[in-house]
């Protein structure tokens, strides 16, 4: 089967647009998380704010 070179500069392009619509929807999801990540972040304490608090007030609290 032969394939003249209208249909093969079609298919081309086809797979052009394809493949720049996967990358644009795969930006807009990095954005998403990053975005997603970083409002968790300025919501509450990450684990290691946590672990920071705990070994300060270890370092400072003193054994009788």
């Amino acid at each position: 089967m032969y394939t003249n070179s209208q249909n093969i500069g079609q298919i081309g392009s086809e797979r052009q647009r394809d493949a720049l619509a996967r990358a644009e929807q795969y930006r807009r999801a990095q954005r998403l998380r990053t975005s997603s990540r970083s409002a968790r972040d300025a919501e509450q304490p990450g684990r290691t704010r946590r672990m920071m608090a705990w070994l300060l007030a270890m370092t400072i609290r003193r054994r009788p």
